[in-house]
């Protein structure tokens, strides 16, 4: 009774959810599907918001919180100095960086500099993020990647 006897499965798939759940959960939670003006852009539509509700709550992550006017504030100071080291339209700016409100202040700093951004898990293996550095300045004409990150992610990102 204690041997052990090889077993093949191929091609099963095991579904513990019935037919009608699976649809609920997966069909129609993820109707997600929202009216979006086509002539606005995300910052235009953020910019909105922060003037409507400028101190309520635009977001939390464990035991901090931003209102739309801080986020609104930091994001315009990380766009303003992201433009000063080169980023803007037709640039690429890297986010690399541990999950964080900082992450969202990055990326609405990134948009408002006119730049687009590739956002890199902080747990990315330093070959694959080598990588993804590589890859971008292949296609940025050579220039090396604005970058944002952590301080104690520096020594990671950084190429000496």
């Amino acid at each position: 009774m204690n041997e052990v006897l090889p077993i093949a499965v191929k091609g099963v798939a095991l579904s513990p959810l019935k037919d009608a759940d699976h649809k609920t959960l997966v069909v129609e939670y993820n109707a997600t599907a929202a009216p979006y003006p086509s002539d606005r852009t995300i910052i235009d539509l953020f910019r909105d918001q922060a003037r409507r509700s400028p101190n309520a709550e635009a977001i939390r992550f464990g035991d901090a919180t931003l209102t739309y006017r801080q986020l609104d504030e930091r994001s315009n100071q990380m766009a303003m100095h992201l433009s000063s080291t080169g980023a803007g339209p037709g640039r690429i700016v890297v986010v690399f960086m541990e999950h964080s409100i900082e992450v969202v202040v990055a990326i609405l700093g990134v948009l408002k500099s006119g730049a687009a951004y590739v956002p890199v898990d902080a747990a990315t293996p330093k070959g694959r993020l080598a990588t993804i550095l590589k890859d971008i300045a292949n296609g940025t004409d050579g220039r090396a990647p604005v970058a944002i990150t952590q301080a104690r992610l520096q020594s990671v990102i950084s190429p000496n």
